[in-house]
């Protein structure tokens, strides 16, 4: 028999907070009830899980507010990063941290995984279009100038 439950945090195959799910009757009662991962979805938990709801609503469209203006500033932004060379040749290359700390020096923070390389390697002098994902589906780009290190 299946119950109706409301899930109270973010469960990987099954849903995000404030869904309401039908599972198994054993699974709620033994896994997700004793776990405070869910509750039995009544009238009460039911309202509690649309107020949930408005709220994530409500706070992802803030942070995409957010994301987009930080967006625009970044694509403004021509980042310069020196390195040792030889012939136009790096040693070594340039990664996303050398990046990260090329904006932390124009006041802007960014996590690791917010800049796409990809495959490609930057491993020599010129000018590259790095990709930047600040929130899922929101991208942009980043004039970054590789230039060799003045001895």
């Amino acid at each position: 028999m299946a119950v109706r439950v409301v899930i109270l945090k973010n469960t990987p195959n099954l849903g995000r907070e404030g869904d309401i799910v039908r599972v198994k009757e054993g699974y709620a009662r033994n896994f997700l009830l004793p776990n405070g991962m869910a509750e039995l979805a009544d009238e009460q938990a039911m309202q509690r899980a649309k107020k949930i709801k408005k709220q994530k609503r409500v706070e992802i469209g803030k942070k995409k507010k957010q994301a987009q203006k930080l967006l625009e500033k970044i694509e403004k932004i021509k980042l310069k990063i020196n390195k040792k060379t030889q012939k136009g040749k790096l040693f070594g290359s340039v990664k996303e941290n050398d990046i990260i700390k090329a904006l932390k020096g124009q006041g802007i923070e960014l996590k690791k995984s917010q800049i796409i390389l990809g495959d490609k390697e930057i491993k020599k002098t010129g000018t590259y279009e790095i990709e930047i994902e600040l929130i899922k589906g929101l991208r942009g780009k980043i004039k970054l100038k590789v230039d060799s290190e003045k001895k």
